[in-house]
């Protein structure tokens, strides 16, 4: 296997993997199997990333906002579906996300945040006027909701309206229930104080949000940021799910623990 880096120029985009390359006939582009051999695939498309893996829950990914923050959308076959990071800023990604809902025929149930930083939010209020739906979240976040308008503008954001509030406080160990799926919350603070994961272990598949990069981990000097506990928590609490489980991050490629394990420079 080898180490290749694919750049997108014109969509500005730059996706790493330990991957093979084969062209995909059916989509008319290069496509590469992840992680030796198993059957994952990846694309690039318009403005969203797609992962799709043959698993009972099924993945679509949409890169969006200045930050190319990952929002994830997973369904099974019943249509009914949870939006993970809801982070579409402009008028083009709350449509691509609309149209592939309504093109696979799909019911969001259930809308979730791993965090509650600007860039994991921006699409919250599209959610909660288009599908009715208020997001889960942790409430030691919720601070970050009170001052997303002021944390927006320092990072070079300007002119956002003021996000909906939580509707629903989550805490490590809830399960989140939609079709015939289930994900089971798992605290990890460090990035922020009320960092979640959501992890279906029936499928092997961890939505990490921001404490867990392919190769890095979160920054912690953000406020309530807390290094060593956020290090700490992953070694504990996501190392121990097991080697093949597969890591969406809240930006960038997607994973795998043992990987992450082995060449992680911050678990070295």
């Amino acid at each position: 296997y080898a180490l290749c880096v694919f750049v997108v120029s014109n969509n500005e985009y730059e996706f790493r993997c330990e991957c093979e390359v084969y062209v995909d006939p059916v989509r008319k582009a290069l496509s590469v199997v992840l992680f030796k051999k198993e059957c994952w695939k990846s694309g690039i498309s318009s403005r969203f990333l797609c992962l799709d893996k043959i698993i009972d829950m099924n993945i679509q990914i949409f890169v969006n906002n200045p930050w190319e923050e990952n929002t994830v959308v997973l369904y099974d076959d019943t249509k009914e579906a949870a939006v993970i990071d809801c982070g579409c800023f402009l008028e083009e990604e709350r449509k691509a996300i609309q149209s592939f809902l309504t093109e696979k025929g799909l019911t969001p149930v259930v809308l979730l945040n791993t965090h509650l930083h600007p860039d994991h939010i921006f699409g919250n209020e599209f959610m909660k006027k288009t599908y009715g739906l208020e997001t889960q979240a942790s409430e030691e976040d919720n601070f970050l909701i009170q001052h997303a308008v002021e944390y927006a503008a320092v990072l070079g954001i300007t002119g956002i309206a003021q996000p909906p509030q939580v509707g629903t406080f989550l805490k490590g160990g809830d399960v989140i229930r939609f079709g015939e799926s289930e994900l089971e919350v798992i605290a990890i603070p460090g990035h922020s104080p009320g960092g979640l994961c959501f992890y279906s272990k029936k499928d092997k598949l961890l939505v990490a949000g921001d404490v867990l990069f392919a190769g890095s981990v979160g920054r912690s000097d953000l406020p309530g940021g807390n290094g060593t506990q956020l290090l700490e928590a992953i070694r504990t609490r996501l190392f121990v799910l097991g080697d093949d489980v597969k890591v969406i991050p809240g930006h960038g490629p997607a994973t795998v623990i043992e990987k992450e394990k082995k060449y992680n420079p911050f678990f070295q």
